[in-house]
């Protein structure tokens, strides 16, 4: 190594000193300056030094509710961001998703953000008009000689007949997802002729005839009890009726299912799940 080498070593060594003596005076002339991990990786073949920043120091730097981040750099607070939705088009409910974003503890303007998660849905299709064309439940009672237009149809028709007497069942009131009275009664029309006719209640609407039996709504129309004098017959030479009473609960309704429970006494006799959207 000769003497223009020495002297190139020398300077470049000087120049070193110097870079981290100003950064130890800099340091000491203002403590309260903000702290960093400065690592200083040296090549002094080429002269080369690179300069990086570690986390903050000291640990816990960041104040409460901030934590450094590795990835956006800097103390950061994460905040769940929701976003609202619509439902398509014929549907009812919400849609809602979310993200997460990372607000920097020195510039609150500063937010880095996470791409949106899934959309969770409540979606549903809407409920349809009128009733479900079914009798969930009925009781037959003594015949009044009633008549009067009819207005049921369909299944609830077929299954409302009755032979000199009164029937009365229930429903479900689909727009609402309530029960609804249903009223029918079967007479004689001069001597021979039968005469039949049935009656589709208004929603929330009760029917009663007296001793013959009733259809009662109530619990916000969840419930309905029917009573009919003549629901059987004891038999035999010495017949005569039999009442009945039977108590319909709506236990669930979800969009467009609801469910029902039938009891006569503290007996279940019946469980059911009615679609009211379609």
């Amino acid at each position: 190594m000769n003497f223009r080498t020495l002297k190139c070593w020398g300077r470049r060594t000087l120049a070193l000193a110097a870079l981290l003596v100003s950064t130890q005076v800099a340091a000491a002339a203002d403590p309260n300056a903000k702290q960093a991990d400065v690592q200083l990786k040296t090549d002094l073949t080429h002269m080369n030094i690179q300069v990086s920043q570690g986390a903050p120091l000291p640990p816990g730097g960041c104040i409460a509710g901030y934590a450094w981040h590795t990835t956006y750099g800097g103390c950061r607070r994460a905040e769940s961001q929701p976003e609202a939705g619509a439902c398509p088009a014929g549907y009812t409910g919400s849609r809602t998703r979310y993200r997460t974003a990372y607000i920097l503890q020195a510039n609150p303007y500063d937010v880095a953000y996470e791409a949106w998660g899934p959309w969770q849905e409540s979606c549903t299709a809407p409920r349809a008009g009128g009733v479900v064309d079914t009798v969930i439940a009925k009781v037959r009672g003594n015949e009044t000689g009633e008549y009067w237009p009819n207005s049921l149809t369909g299944n609830i028709a077929a299954q409302m007949q009755v032979n000199y007497g009164t029937m009365f069942g229930v429903t479900i009131f689909r727009p609402r997802a309530e029960l609804n009275c249903i009223h029918a009664s079967g007479t004689t029309s001069g001597d021979t002729s039968r005469s039949w006719t049935g009656q589709l209640l208004g929603p929330g609407a009760s029917v009663n005839k007296a001793a013959s039996g009733y259809c009662q709504l109530s619990n916000g129309n969840r419930t309905a009890t029917l009573f009919g004098s003549c629901d059987s017959t004891s038999g035999g030479d010495s017949d005569f009726c039999q009442s009945a009473t039977r108590v319909v609960n709506i236990t669930f309704v979800n969009g467009c299912t609801v469910n029902t429970e039938t009891r006569d006494g503290n007996k279940v006799i019946d469980v059911g799940s009615y679609d009211i959207c379609h």
